[in-house]
């Protein structure tokens, strides 16, 4: 997402954000590289809010088709709004 529209647009409260600062360091945040920065990432959600947050940022992409692979398997996958 970040790649295709913004690094604003992964800002999420918590979660993810382009500077560490914003977040708890109890979040234990990675950097994630984009083509147009850096993200930091919390690494420590539970398996429920790291699914809830990938559908938030997904809900939010204007760019189609997505999918979203988890494990190797398709977790979330967004057609055009045809």
């Amino acid at each position: 997402m970040a790649d295709a529209e913004a690094l604003e647009r992964v800002e999420t409260d918590g979660a993810t954000s382009q500077r560490r600062e914003n977040q708890n360091s109890s979040t234990k945040p990675r950097v994630v590289r984009t083509n147009r920065g850096a993200v930091n990432v919390a690494s420590d959600l539970s398996r429920t809010a790291d699914e809830d947050l990938m559908r938030t940022l997904v809900d939010q992409i204007t760019e189609r088709p997505i999918r979203v692979i988890r494990a190797g398997d398709t977790f979330l996958a967004v057609q055009n709004d045809d």
